[in-house]
């Protein structure tokens, strides 16, 4: 694209053409029914959502695996965070995971 140099034209001469144009916007606006930019929303294409199967309900990890990491935490006094690091999960899962498996881990509730 070429640049114009604008300091060359006059002032009328652009705001003429600005005008005109404002116009052709307003007459193809209300030839299509007043349907303008601000009424009209873009609908996205979202993809559909994967069906979980059988095969893969439950996650990744065993209860087993689970039970283990939750009792390697109390005897080795870690953190949620540092058990998630330990476990590659997310700090929320061990939360969950606690509360799911906890007695099957050994821990007691805290009062």
């Amino acid at each position: 694209m070429t640049d114009i140099d604008l300091t060359t034209v006059p002032l009328s001469a652009l705001t003429q053409e600005v005008k005109r144009r404002m116009q052709e916007f307003e007459t193809a606006r209300k030839e299509l029914g007043n349907f303008g930019v601000d009424n009209v929303r873009a609908r996205v294409a979202t993809p559909a959502r994967k069906q979980r199967t059988s095969s893969n309900k439950g996650g990744r990890n065993s209860e087993e695996t689970i039970v283990k990491l939750l009792k390697d935490q109390a005897a080795q006094g870690w953190t949620n965070a540092e058990t998630a690091k330990h476990g590659g999960v997310s700090q929320p899962s061990i939360s969950v995971w606690k509360k799911k498996y906890g007695a099957k881990a050994g821990l007691s509730k805290k009062k």
